[in-house]
């Protein structure tokens, strides 16, 4: 049996491997093509909380950057994180050490990026006190993000609370943190049968996609003698399931599962199970990832019609198993469309026909409705 931890080494080889990224495809599908894109220490692990959970705390200097500055919320964090992809590709900026590290200077590009997103940050204000505002709120940890040089910025306090949520996470499951043998009911009853052989953090994949060279950093995989078991850590601020669901649909969640996929499989000739271990500071729950979810990330589809507005309760049970089985109800309630996201078979098509053609191409692929219902009725 052997643990290992994510290093500064492993990571640092697979973001300077040239192979394709899911984060980048998604870019270039999303016509923000940029070929000088890098993948940053904070685009990989992602939260402070992914590193706590599965990176060696020797590293921490190399991967945190700790300030005595008051942090902002998490809202206002993601906000000044999109802020910063807006003025990146908005100014041609490839790194975050580029840009100048005080607020004001970008008032003009924050009033614009507010009104692209009039929804969000005190909407009821008149344009002016909103950017005002925002850079009231964003000024400190704007700062501290560029002068961290990619790092992932954190006030001492927030790191403190984290490193407590860290801990309850791994009491939650500990067989996903070294004790495999606290195995607990959320797993399928046909893992409960495997004999655990090695846990892995920040496991690098290596694999190809049409003959397209493709990567993946998992942040846990666990190797049993007759099956493999992949979790990736969703830090999240929703206070439901439900909440989260409808995140997870948004930001298209099935299409960095279904894109691991190929590599798992490439790299592993045994069954394949694939969760999101979710984390919030109201509750913690692994999340299973259904073969309809991997066809949703994989073919993605045009539209289809949820039925999220109706209660679990109006189902009798076979129906509700039915549907469970489908991957449409999980945790008693109706998982919510991801209408008009492409699937990783598109993109990558997508992505050889950008190779070929270039920028200009900007038809994405997209599969029929026929064949999507094909899809949702398991014809496929």
């Amino acid at each position: 049996m052997s643990i290992t931890l994510g290093n500064r080494e492993v990571v640092d080889a697979y973001r300077r491997h040239e192979a394709l990224s899911q984060s980048y495809l998604k870019l270039i599908c999303d016509g923000k093509e940029n070929e000088t894109f890098e993948e940053t220490n904070s685009m990989l692990l992602g939260t402070v909380l992914d590193f706590i959970l599965t990176m060696d705390n020797s590293n921490l200097d190399d991967f945190v950057y700790i300030t005595t500055t008051k942090q902002p919320s998490d809202d206002v964090v993601a906000l000044i994180n999109q802020f910063f992809s807006y003025l990146q590709f908005a100014n041609e900026f490839t790194e975050k050490s580029e840009l100048n590290s005080n607020l004001e200077t970008y008032a003009v590009e924050i009033e614009q990026f507010l009104e692209a997103n009039s929804g969000v940050f005190y909407p009821n204000y008149k344009i002016e006190k909103r950017v005002e505002t925002f850079i009231s709120k964003a000024r400190d940890y704007f700062k501290d993000s560029i002068e961290s040089q990619g790092k992932l910025v954190v006030s001492d306090k927030i790191f403190q609370e984290k490193e407590k949520l860290a801990t309850k996470v791994r009491q939650t499951f500990p067989y996903l943190f070294g004790e495999p043998h606290k195995i607990t009911k959320e797993i399928r009853d046909e893992m409960k049968q495997c004999k655990f052989q090695s846990l892995t953090f920040q496991f690098p994949l290596m694999f190809k996609i049409q003959d397209i060279p493709c990567k993946g950093l998992c942040d846990m995989v666990l190797e049993y003698d007759n099956c493999i078991f992949e979790v990736d850590i969703k830090h999240t601020t929703a206070n439901t399931i439900e909440d989260w669901v409808k995140i997870a649909k948004s930001l298209n969640y099935p299409f960095q599962k279904s894109f691991y996929r190929f590599g798992l499989e490439q790299r592993f000739m045994k069954p394949i199970f694939q969760y999101w271990l979710v984390v919030s500071e109201k509750f913690i729950t692994l999340v299973p990832v259904t073969e309809h979810i991997l066809k949703f990330g994989k073919y993605g589809y045009e539209e289809y019609k949820s039925i999220t507005n109706l209660e679990s309760s109006i189902f009798t049970d076979d129906e509700k198993d039915e549907l469970i089985d489908q991957g449409l109800l999980v945790h008693g309630y109706m998982v919510p469309s991801i209408s008009k996201k492409m699937g990783v078979w598109g993109a990558i098509n997508y992505y050889i026909n950008w190779l070929e053609k270039g920028p200009e191409v900007k038809e994405q692929p997209t599969i029929s409705e026929a064949d999507i219902n094909k899809m949702w009725l398991g014809q496929n």
